[in-house]
């Protein structure tokens, strides 16, 4: 079954949302450009603009507590619930989604078909257009399930995209993680967790979340030596490695 990707800030773009943009036009001076009345044949019916937010750009939001600093959001919802704006529908995963300006960016699997010999189950990283859902670009790449591996509960991908300036980072159920150029979808660099450090292999797959720090990228790993890698985010080399294996998160003392 495919799920349908919604904009991730849907949610704020109600009709009441544009009932307090309408509000807070009525608290303007009657003369300033902000209420020049629409030209003949203007769309009345266009959302209004979303609320002011330093976007989602890792697990978690801005400060990995999941709450978001978007301001002007409507108190409630009508009796039908949120207007839609637009729905995109890919394949399945568990990917959340990625917002940093007018683009949203998460993952999906797409299945090889019965009838493409010698292909196999791809992950595809992917761009769409915020304000339409239109697909920006794609990143696909081979990732058949590894032995032992238990999906039943879903096939994955699990992990978030994480944006960091101009790149995007991505790590898939099979433990591939790729370095991005967020705005064409270029590969920079990658590495296999499981093939070139001999990572564990979790029942599940693999779901762990990026956590950026100073010039690195840290993630768990697992396996002899190595439970958590910090990669140097600007390049295809690894920084460090560490025994113990914590929840990759920063804490201030």
């Amino acid at each position: 079954m495919h799920r349908t990707v919604m904009l991730t800030f849907i949610f704020i773009l109600l009709a009441f949302g544009e009932a307090v943009a309408q509000d807070a036009q009525k608290k303007l001076p009657t003369k300033s450009a902000a209420t020049k009345p629409l030209q003949k044949g203007a769309d009345k019916s266009k959302p209004s603009p979303p609320p002011s937010s330093t976007g989602w750009k890792q697990w978690g939001g801005p400060n990995r507590n999941f709450t978001s600093d978007s301001k002007g959001l409507a108190s409630s919802w009508p009796a039908a619930g949120p207007r839609k704006l637009w729905t995109c529908s890919i394949g399945d995963g568990y990917s959340g989604i990625a917002v940093d300006g007018g683009a949203l960016y998460t993952m999906y699997r797409r299945p090889a078909k019965l009838w493409q010999l010698g292909r196999v189950d791809q992950e595809v990283v992917v761009a769409l257009d915020a304000n339409s859902g239109k697909t920006l670009w794609e990143f696909g790449y081979d990732a058949p399930h590894l032995r032992n591996m238990d999906m039943q509960p879903g096939p994955g991908p699990d992990s978030m995209p994480m944006v960091i300036g101009d790149r995007l980072y991505s790590v898939g159920v099979t433990g591939k993680l790729h370095c991005l150029d967020k705005r064409t979808g270029k590969l920079l660099w990658s590495h296999d967790l499981y093939e070139e450090f001999h990572g564990t292999v979790l029942t599940y797959g693999y779901s762990c979340q990026p956590l950026a720090y100073g010039n690195t990228l840290i993630l768990m790993v697992g396996g002899r030596g190595h439970a958590l890698m910090a990669f140097i985010k600007t390049m295809a080399g690894w920084f460090g490695k560490s025994r113990i294996l914590p929840t990759p998160t920063l804490r201030r003392f």
